[in-house]
């Protein structure tokens, strides 16, 4: 139905089964007296559809550590007709733990528990590291409460956009202005306020999300927000913060945006419960991002975290091409080892395209990295001596594998109990370090003595002692 003086727009397809021109008819049949019934000449010509293909697939590239390299991928045409293109470059991550996630009602108790994740990196190149770590970011607490006081009141709310003062690169993403949520993260683009805190990268979880302590807080019932721009840094405090219901904490604990990109997580005064939150972050459509612990005792007093985003080792240019018919047209793809350590590192070139054959070509991707110069690998197992030792806070174990395989290091007291599980895994065969913070599974300081070190791959043990003093 038209309504006078309107007009409707109608989409005529074309499905040709064969190459050449082809003609038919559209009737139109209607109450106009005039006209009753209007015939319009339809004219088409088929043309022979483009075939994509690539050489080489796949494809296998191999560089020495700290190396660069590069390769030619060449995308070609069959068909009879233009090939449109875009090509993007799709970097593993590896696994990513998985959890069983049931919700809860606000104020209930959280059931979901789950383990940290790894260092990265994810697919974008994010990778983090805690001050605990052999190389982590030093502990450097920066007060925000000489700043402006962002909110300090609203259960489950979103506060801003607070202008950071610069701009902030993020998943490949321009932002330079941030929300806060009385719960424990910050986002760039969304307002939502879950209290349950989720898991990370998922889609279910707020997107743009940076979350150094995600969980059901009220401030409300205690606790003040505060905001500071400090040159090319820009700090969120958490100040004082309670969880709903007023039972717990106080959390005092912030984020700092730094012009270069960088995001630090900095714990100055965290009071129990603390296996009950998100750590971590992910991208805009929850398709990319890590979890750095959920519903785990990780988080302590003094702790910082500091994310960066690596160069992404796979690179494609140009994104965007047309390939003649008949033609062919060369992708140069260009290697960066300077973040990897030796071994092989899968991914794949996606090729999306206007064939209607196959509108998608993928092309697996398999970067070996060789061992640096002067590398071997080790002839036999050995546990090292702990540096240093004795120590306080924190000490390196080093140990050799000739052989890939399930590793445990575990440490004991001198009671012969567990005290913490520092590797229970498979590693490959390399030389490893592993650092010890003096602290137990549950996350908690153990006290100043003897204990001992036993790792356990294949067929060997060996067992070290170590002494811990304040």
């Amino acid at each position: 139905l038209i309504e006078p003086g309107e007009s409707m727009d109608l989409v005529v397809s074309f499905f040709p089964l064969t190459v050449g021109a082809h003609t038919g008819t559209l009737t139109f049949t209607s109450n106009d007296p005039v006209t009753p019934s209007l015939v319009i000449d339809l004219t088409g010509n088929a043309i022979e559809a483009p075939v994509v293909g690539a050489t080489p697939n796949p494809m296998d590239v191999s560089v020495d550590v700290g190396n660069n390299g590069s390769a030619i991928l060449t995308v070609t045409n069959s068909g009879g007709s233009d090939l449109d293109f875009t090509a993007e470059a799709i970097l593993s991550r590896g696994e990513r733990a998985s959890y069983e996630y049931t919700p809860h009602a606000k104020g209930e108790e959280d059931l979901n528990v789950g383990g940290r994740g790894s260092g990265g990196p994810d697919a974008f190149g994010y990778t983090w590291i805690d001050s605990d770590e052999a190389g982590g970011p030093v502990y450097n607490w920066v007060d925000a409460t000489s700043g402006t006081l962002a909110f300090n009141s609203g259960d489950d709310s979103s506060h801003g956009p607070f202008d950071l003062g610069f701009d902030f690169e993020y998943y490949g993403q321009t932002f330079n202005s941030v929300l806060l949520c009385s719960n424990g993260f910050i986002s760039f683009t969304d307002s939502s306020t879950p209290y349950s805190n989720g898991m990370f990268p998922d889609a279910g979880s707020p997107g743009n999300c940076i979350a150094p302590f995600w969980e059901d807080l009220n401030p409300t019932d205690g606790g003040d927000c505060y905001i500071l721009q400090d040159g090319n840094d820009f700090i969120i405090q958490y100040n004082a913060f309670v969880p709903y219901g007023g039972a717990g904490g106080p959390y005092t604990f912030e984020v700092i945006l730094s012009a270069d990109g960088t995001i630090t997580y900095q714990y100055n005064t965290m009071g129990d419960p603390l296996d009950s939150a998100t750590i971590g972050m992910q991208n805009a459509d929850g398709t990319d991002g890590f979890m750095i612990a959920y519903n785990a005792p990780y988080i302590h007093d003094g702790l910082a975290i500091e994310i960066s985003a690596t160069p992404p080792w796979m690179v494609v240019t140009p994104e965007i091409g047309t390939v003649v018919a008949g033609g062919s047209f060369d992708l140069a793809v260009d290697f960066n080892s300077a973040e990897l350590d030796h071994g092989d590192y899968l991914g794949s070139i996606m090729i999306a395209t206007n064939d209607p054959v196959t509108p998608q070509l993928v092309v697996p991707v398999t970067l070996t990295v060789g061992a640096p110069v002067g590398f071997s690998l080790p002839t036999a197992y050995a546990l090292k001596q702990n540096m240093p030792n004795p120590f306080n806070p924190s000490t390196t174990i080093k140990f050799a594998l000739p052989f890939s395989g399930h590793v445990d290091l575990v440490v004991y007291d001198v009671a012969g109990r567990l005290v913490r599980t520092l590797v229970n895994g498979d590693m490959e065969a390399t030389d490893h370090s592993v650092v010890w913070n003096g602290r137990d599974n549950n996350d908690r300081q153990v006290a100043s003595g003897v204990y001992y070190y036993r790792l356990s791959a294949d067929e060997f043990n060996d067992t070290r002692k170590m002494m811990l003093v304040k």
